[in-house]
């Protein structure tokens, strides 16, 4: 085994116990809130998508750099924009997608979990 095999290996190990950590705070936080999610993710960042509606979701991207930095919060921050949502206030970065977009998608049911 060469140097860049190690360096491989290593990396997806970092890269299942980030996306260990990410599902779990997830699973506790949508439990409590009450909302269905998916989680998509690639070599840069995760998307966290949370039902908020029939019709709508929001979905939050989480870089990896910054992984370590949002996951300690990201309870408060879903609370928060939850909130916002409900009392109608936007974020420039926030999107509210419709769901005809989210057809094709598997959402996890928070009862489930």
């Amino acid at each position: 085994m060469d140097e860049s095999e190690i360096i491989s290996i290593k990396s997806k190990k970092i890269h299942d116990l980030q996306l260990q950590a990410i599902v779990g705070q997830i699973r506790k936080i949508v439990q409590e809130e009450k909302i269905d999610f998916l989680i998509e993710e690639d070599s840069i960042q995760f998307k966290l998508c949370l039902k908020i509606s029939e019709r709508e979701y929001l979905e939050l991207r989480i870089p990896r750099k910054k992984f370590k930095e949002i996951v300690p919060n990201l309870q408060t921050m879903i609370q928060s924009l939850l909130t916002w949502h409900k009392m109608g206030l936007k974020v420039k970065d926030l999107q509210i997608i419709p769901s005809a977009r989210s057809s094709n998608r598997k959402w996890t049911k928070y009862s489930t979990v």
